[in-house]
């Protein structure tokens, strides 16, 4: 072997990505739906009480009707 072998690097041929990140996503997902599950009214008066969250955008109008009224009736 020469010193000329030793700096040369094989480059390895490229890796089909398409979908990687949805799929990885996907994964997140479901392990912490079953790592961490936390019961939903529970998580639904946690994060109407939170104020780091001032909006509700990823709640329709049903959920955000019921994390009032469960806070309402549960403080």
């Amino acid at each position: 072997m020469s010193a000329q072998d030793t700096n040369q690097v094989e480059y390895l041929p490229p890796v089909n990505i398409t979908g990687m990140l949805e799929r990885v996503r996907a994964v997140i997902y479901l392990s912490l739906d079953e790592l961490w599950s936390v019961p939903s009214y529970n998580a639904l008066i946690a994060t109407f009480i939170d104020l780091r969250f001032k909006h509700f955008n990823w709640a329709s109008n049903g959920e955000r009707d019921k994390a009032y009224h469960l806070f309402l009736f549960n403080i």
